[in-house]
């Protein structure tokens, strides 16, 4: 991170709390970067990943994702920004779900 002027975290969660959630498993990095002044950032996955579902919004609501863009955006440390992984995946979740 020290190499970096900005990080983005791939940390393809889909929830925020919880011991596997975004904030759980970021705490380490966010706390590192907030105590150092460096921009963080997390990626969210939006591709079909039959192996593991748990961490992409593929076949999951706006709602979901609305929820965990607000509870991370509105956290004591939130990110610089949140990305999407594949722009193309965003798009078609975009299209696909309400």
């Amino acid at each position: 991170m020290d190499l970096a002027s900005e990080v983005t975290l791939m940390s393809y969660r889909t929830v925020y709390g919880g011991g596997n959630g975004l904030s759980a498993i970021t705490l380490v990095d966010t706390l590192y970067a907030a105590n150092y002044q460096h921009n963080l950032s997390y990626a969210l996955e939006f591709t079909e990943l039959p192996e593991t579902p748990s961490i992409t919004f593929y076949g999951q609501s706006r709602q979901a994702l609305n929820q965990l863009v607000n509870q991370t955006m509105n956290s004591s440390l939130p990110p610089r920004a949140i990305v999407y992984h594949d722009f193309e995946a965003y798009q078609a979740f975009m299209q696909n779900t309400k």
